[in-house]
């Protein structure tokens, strides 16, 4: 199977092809942000006008 093969493939595991989707990619094109702190500002001064 040329597809999968093709998948395993470091540039080609990036491809839209559903069969590549189906393996575990080692490097994600947008990984989530990090965890942000949490805002100095208490909520209670940001209700305020």
């Amino acid at each position: 199977m040329p597809q999968i093969a093709s998948c395993l493939l470091p540039f080609a595991s990036c491809l839209p092809p559903v069969p590549c989707s189906l393996f575990p990619v080692p490097h994600t094109p947008h990984p989530p942000p990090p965890p942000q702190p949490p805002n100095p500002t208490p909520p209670e001064e940001q209700n305020q006008p």
